[in-house]
């Protein structure tokens, strides 16, 4: 029987994409009953730093190679056995196999909706947060907003971001919309 997943980081990945990735994919294993592992020291982040502000259950299963093999499909790539018999399968996503495997699994599009939410973070991040807010923002009413788009370009996606000329009068609609005070601008593109 599966016992679990074992998702092996690639150091491309960016801090969105392992959590989105990661807690889509615990969503998807807990509602079969089996284990999503991250394996230790595979992303480009400290293991302690991502414990230190994220709930990622990163564990080292010291398996080894199992006889057989996986149909090769996506990027499932190798199958693992513990100490105890189980079975783990190895994945090794990307942020162009995440767009790809969307496509193909529509769970995948369902954990979306049931996934990354504030219990991702570790209590002691959301009080730095939560503290954050209350000396910057105050009382008032902020729009968060995220402009990004360097993985889109390096990779080629086909769904490109939007650039300044379309995104500013949907940012300026929502904020009337939403009566917000003011508006929190993120961006790791220069041409933002």
């Amino acid at each position: 029987p599966l016992k679990g997943v074992v998702v092996t980081v690639p150091k491309t990945e960016g801090i969105g994409s392992i959590l989105n990735f990661c807690m889509r994919m615990k969503y998807i294993c807990e509602k079969y009953g089996i284990e999503m592992v991250v394996k230790p020291n595979s992303t480009r982040y400290e293991d302690e730093l991502l414990n230190r502000y994220f709930k990622l259950p990163i564990k080292n299963l010291r398996l080894k190679k199992a006889a057989g093999t996986l149909p090769k499909y996506s990027r499932m790539n190798d199958l693992y056995q513990n100490e105890d018999g189980e079975y783990y399968v190895d994945i090794f996503p990307t942020t162009a196999f995440t767009h790809e495997y969307y496509q193909t699994h529509p769970e995948f599009l369902e954990a979306a909706d049931n996934t990354l939410t504030l219990d991702v973070l570790s209590e002691r991040f959301r009080g730095e947060l939560e503290e954050y807010r209350t000396a910057v923002f105050q009382n008032r009413r902020v729009l968060g907003v995220l402009v990004r788009g360097s993985d889109y370009i390096v990779f080629n996606m086909p769904d490109q971001p939007l650039g300044t000329e379309e995104l500013f009068p949907i940012v300026r609609k929502v904020k009337e919309e939403g009566n917000y005070d003011a508006i929190f601008l993120a961006t790791e593109d220069q041409d933002y």
